[in-house]
């Protein structure tokens, strides 16, 4: 399902706020609304989470944009001060870095609403299209990406952030670090959704889980921020690149997780995120995803994109 506009809110106005003479763009572009999940292996109650995950992928395919951030456990990779959002009661998620909500219920205390709380957020008009390329070089171990940005309208005076958000599907391990707690156990007010099946006839410890949508790395974890032009041109695509090292991508060890994992686990179950934000609030005004596909022959040029910003990243 795809959601299409013509023309552009107070919200998500060509100047990313900066301009109170938007017009109505020539441009129709699709918002595709993030949702990011907050969890961890040692909250019980985060399995429903997991479940609208997968629900909301079933339901709205590649269109859907939604990534986990887990906390506290072995699939952890960032410091409390580096999420992109402040921690909340687990387990919460937030659409857009805008509306904090329950992952599954939404703003509602029961059923499964989160779906029209991210609708509602696709029908927010955005300033532009995002599109993402992949290139993988199997012999450094180096992800390329290229995120694409397409305004719909000129601005002299604009404030946009890009950021790129490394996601890995299929996550597994043994041992009581990988196990998910739960408290859904004969629990049969869920049975109406058929991902929280398995917590419902499981104990209050779930071994052998795969876990999907983790992020295992992101470019806010570097020290620069990226951020486009200033000037920015109608139909004129603006190219950010960012490449990933994937050797080096690990979880963050502490305390309570004294296990080193190396993350990436299958390079063809990883995807790349790419967002832009408004740089003067940190809303998520768009979004979109690519995943890598065996074979992947490189990234196709695009004519006479404005290059912004060609970053190499140490990922320790």
């Amino acid at each position: 399902m795809k959601f299409t506009f013509a023309k552009l809110t107070a919200l998500a106005a060509a100047c990313a706020l900066g301009s109170a003479h938007a017009e109505v763009p020539a441009r129709t572009v699709t918002h595709r609304a993030l949702m990011e999940e907050y969890t961890g292996t040692w909250c019980k109650f985060c399995p429903r989470g997991m479940a609208a995950m997968e629900l909301m992928t079933e339901q709205y395919g590649d269109d859907f944009i939604g990534v986990s951030y887990h906390y506290n456990d072995v699939m952890t990779v960032m410091t409390e001060s580096q999420y992109p959002s402040p921690i909340a009661g687990f387990p919460f998620a937030y659409i857009d870095r805008l509306t904090l909500a329950d992952p599954f219920g939404g703003l509602e205390s029961t059923g499964f609403h989160i779906d029209t709380l991210w609708e509602e957020a696709c029908e927010v008009a955005a300033p532009a299209d995002v599109d993402v390329e992949l290139e993988y070089d199997e012999t450094t171990n180096m992800l390329s990406a290229k995120a694409l940005y397409t305004f719909a309208e000129s601005c002299a005076d604009a404030d946009y952030k890009a950021e790129f958000i490394l996601v890995e599907n299929g996550l597994h391990g043994s041992g009581v670090y990988w196990a998910q707690k739960n408290a859904y156990t004969g629990d049969t007010s869920w049975e109406e959704w058929a991902p929280m099946e398995i917590f419902i006839k499981s104990g209050s410890s779930v071994p052998n889980l795969k876990y999907n949508d983790v992020v295992v790395y992101s470019s806010r974890m570097g020290e620069e921020e990226l951020s486009l032009p200033g000037q920015v041109d109608a139909e004129t695509p603006v190219k950010m690149d960012y490449e990933f090292d994937l050797s080096k991508v690990k979880n963050l060890t502490s305390n309570q997780m004294p296990m080193s994992v190396d993350l990436i686990q299958d390079v063809y179950q990883l995807r790349v995120v790419a967002l832009l934000i408004d740089g003067k609030t940190g809303a998520v005004l768009n979004a979109n995803q690519r995943k890598l596909v065996s074979g992947e022959v490189g990234i196709e040029e695009m004519p006479a994109p404005e290059i912004v910003r060609e970053t190499y990243h140490d990922l320790n």
